[in-house]
């Protein structure tokens, strides 16, 4: 049940890899028009909001409507459901960031020089330097607003990922089967360990999604700590809230997941 998390610069020869590796392995290729269309519904706006918003052009009205602790709640729900099925290729997104604790995910990098980036891209749309530089920019401001949202204040560094290919000296077909080959190592073969890891990824995401689409919990997601039993349904909360409203609304939007069989609310109420 191979899973494939890659992210790749505009111009890389990423979506070219992606493509060529899902074919060989029969995978199934996941790209970001899925992962806006879910963040979108739940947010139930159009997904050309969502669109707008990673590419750095919201509106006033539109940055008031859409904040990045919707997006990552809804972008890691999103990403852990897909991932459980395996046998997927995730191309962008944050899937590298938010899968790495995983051990059987193999984490690729395609990059380029910028120089190289321009031309792929001149040549492809048959479009000026000027436009080129802008599909860039628009490109490498989706990445880092996901991964602000996802991780503030974290780098995206080089020993986060297990394979990193220039696309600009390694060609398409060479950089397909390094990855194809990678796959197949014993390190990245499933194991007891690493499906119970995921799937209590899967359930805290679940858990944090289903807080940020309830308005009375929408703002406590970030000061709950979730402890999941990936066994059966059990769950434990710790952290603080405001009040106990909060603490008791926390509790009630949990205990409604369809899996949840019973939950520990151990918060705390500041001031007392």
């Amino acid at each position: 049940m191979p899973i494939i998390a890659m992210t790749q610069e505009a111009g890389s020869h990423g979506k070219e890899v992606a493509q060529l590796v899902a074919e060989k392995l029969g995978l199934q290729l996941v790209c970001h028009r899925v992962f806006e269309q879910h963040v979108a519904d739940k947010l139930h706006e159009d997904r050309s909001l969502v669109h707008r918003f990673l590419q750095g052009k919201p509106g006033l009205l539109e940055r008031w409507k859409t904040d990045h602790g919707a997006l990552s709640a809804y972008t890691a729900e999103q990403i852990f459901e897909i991932a459980t099925h395996g046998n997927v290729l995730m191309r962008g997104w944050g899937a590298t960031y938010l899968l790495r604790p995983v051990a059987h995910v193999l984490c690729v990098r395609i990059c380029a020089p910028i120089a190289h980036r321009l031309k792929v891209l001149m040549e492809r749309l048959g479009t000026g330097e000027d436009e080129a530089r802008a599909i860039v920019a628009a490109n490498d401001a989706a990445r880092a607003t996901t991964m602000i949202a996802l991780a503030p204040g974290e780098r995206d560094d080089a020993s986060d990922y297990d394979l990193i290919l220039n696309g600009a000296r390694v060609p398409v077909t060479e950089c397909a089967a390094e990855i194809v080959r990678l796959v197949g190592e014993p390190e990245f073969q499933e194991t007891v360990e690493s499906r119970s890891r995921l799937a209590a990824l899967h359930r805290e995401a679940q858990v944090r999604a289903a807080l940020r689409a309830d308005t009375a919990t929408s703002g406590v997601g970030s000061f709950v700590k979730v402890i999941t039993d990936p066994h059966d349904g059990r769950i434990a909360l710790e952290g603080a809230v405001q009040t106990y409203d909060q603490k008791r609304d926390t509790e009630r939007v949990v205990a409604g997941l369809s899996w949840v069989s019973s939950v520990e609310n151990r918060l705390h109420v500041l001031g007392l």
